[in-house]
């Protein structure tokens, strides 16, 4: 995400724009050369993926037009504990549009949006679950280590008890 907020995400278009190598037409629908928050956002193609995104959230689709005050947004709800979870399934989403458009460009291999916005869901979800199994194997150790003290704290209480 540094890279991209930076504007040094090695795309198409900004090696065009610092090297005058490439094209500088847009893979994805054919426009003239777009800033890359334009790719992840406003691009015709991409549109359409943002809007089968089975999660919508108000800092989604407000100052799409400029990345760094779209991610402000976003860090902001990321601080609302309701919000916490659309947060991190929208960079899900950021992570498959950017996936598929590699392989796009590296493969020429088309990625339906539908199956771009359920992959997202899918990836996101896996994360949540390991992040549970890992929670509850945490909660595991902790009540193991508490068992295993108590045990231990019993056993010389009926020690010094003669029991």
């Amino acid at each position: 995400m540094w890279k991209l907020l930076h504007g040094i995400l090695p795309t198409n278009e900004m090696i065009y724009r610092r090297t005058g190598k490439g094209d500088p037409i847009c893979f994805e629908c054919g426009d003239v050369l777009k800033p890359l928050n334009i790719f992840c956002f406003l691009c015709t193609n991409v549109d359409m993926v943002w809007k089968l995104f089975p999660i919508q959230w108000e800092g989604l689709t407000q100052d799409r037009w400029c990345i760094w005050r779209w991610w402000g947004k976003l860090a902001e709800a990321a601080k609302n504990s309701t919000r916490k979870e659309h947060v991190e399934a929208t960079i899900y989403q950021l992570w498959q549009l950017w996936k598929s458009r590699n392989d796009w460009r590296f493969n020429q291999k088309e990625t339906p949006a539908d199956f771009m916005a359920r992959r997202a869901i899918d990836e996101w979800n896996k994360f949540l679950n390991r992040n549970k199994l890992t929670e509850a194997r945490r909660e595991d150790i902790h009540h193991e280590d508490n068992l295993r003290v108590g045990t231990s704290f019993w056993n010389l209480f009926k020690q010094s008890e003669g029991l």
